[in-house]
């Protein structure tokens, strides 16, 4: 099997098992919590790391740094330099991780006010409102490991080397599951 098709087996088969793991991750939620006012108030609040690191800096972080990397990969290793070229956007890209979580933590009423307009007749809303702000401010910080997630697997990526970030999500679907159950 060649290098190539290796790499498509492996990214192919973690894409799999991360979509299969992710629909067991939702079916465990649904058991374990139910179909509440609760359930919603979780999903909107878990809904909004995705939405604004996707709105923010998803697929700069994504599309663009594999290119880059690669070049500053390859030349680096043909230099023989000490510093490594990536390490200045590593750098600036923790620090506006950094600085974007930080704001999403401090408006994360704001946020959750977005994702809760409506709430359904028979919801306490400040109730609901009250704990969906706490659990935004607890999951916003997701968004801080979804960048840092995508450099490391932007580099690894131009290193080619696929496998810990083909297979990290459906990781990150069991332990979610582990903590659920």
């Amino acid at each position: 099997m060649t290098g190539l098709a290796r790499s498509n087996l492996v990214v192919a088969a973690g894409t799999a098992v991360s979509r299969l793991t992710g629909l067991a991750r939702i079916v465990v939620f649904g058991v374990i919590i139910g179909q509440t006012a609760l359930a919603d108030a979780f999903d909107s609040a878990n809904n909004s790391p995705n939405a604004i690191y996707e709105l923010l800096i998803g697929g700069v972080l994504s599309a663009s740094l594999v290119s880059l990397f690669s070049q500053f990969v390859e030349r680096d290793e043909y230099e023989h330099v000490g510093t490594k070229s990536t390490d200045a956007i590593i750098s600036v890209a923790v620090i506006a991780l950094f600085v974007i979580t930080a704001l999403a933590v401090v408006f994360s009423p704001a946020i959750f006010h977005l994702f809760s307009l409506n709430p359904a007749q028979g919801v306490d809303v400040e109730t609901f409102r009250s704990v969906g702000t706490a659990i935004t401010r607890i999951v916003v910080l997701q968004i801080f490991f979804y960048g840092l997630s995508a450099l490391t697997s932007a580099l690894l990526n131009a290193r080619k080397l696929f496998f810990t970030a083909a297979w990290s999500p459906a990781i990150a679907n069991l332990v979610t599951i582990a903590v659920f159950v």
